[in-house]
């Protein structure tokens, strides 16, 4: 207790005064240990602060994940009809161009699945499973992908295997 009657945390430490092999008395150290108690609540306003962020950003990605892929499906589901429909058949260029619409979108949507599965990491809800994967149709598709915007760019993308 400070002169003014207003009560502060301690931290004390008791040693035995001994006579003869008796305890005679003892020596009591007392510390203040305001400053260790305001940081320690401060850290745990900051940890609970922190913690709620990331719940919110979680959800959010959540949340976000799944508004993304309804749209995209819709896109990628007219993109096939356009490619199977054999009334509105489609000329050659038109054919590749729908093709670079349904290869971008089904890219986007494993990004979408990408962001949904990093908030399942986050949240402890997903395991993970090591498999091997032929990265040669992975690099064609990103040169696909690619190809048009280097053309403009007078830039010659070649890839061998």
């Amino acid at each position: 207790m400070h002169k003014d009657s207003s009560f502060f945390p301690v931290d004390f430490v008791s040693t035995p005064l001994k006579n003869k092999g008796k305890i005679a008395g003892s020596v009591v150290v007392f510390s203040d240990i305001t400053d260790q108690k305001n940081n320690e609540t401060l850290l745990i306003n900051s940890k609970n602060a922190a913690e709620k962020a990331n719940k919110a950003k979680s959800e959010f990605l959540s949340r976000m994940s799944h508004e993304l892929r309804t749209p995209l499906n819709a896109i990628l589901g007219f993109s096939q009809l356009l490619l199977v429909d054999k009334k509105t058949a489609l000329n050659e260029r038109q054919n590749e161009s729908v093709d670079q619409i349904n290869i971008a979108g089904k890219h986007l949507l494993y990004l979408v699945s990408e962001i949904l599965d990093l908030s399942k990491i986050e949240a402890g809800k997903l395991t993970v499973n090591l498999d091997a994967v032929n990265v040669i149709p992975i690099v064609e598709n990103c040169l696909l992908t690619m190809q048009q915007t280097a053309v403009h760019r007078n830039i010659v993308l070649e890839f061998e295997e």
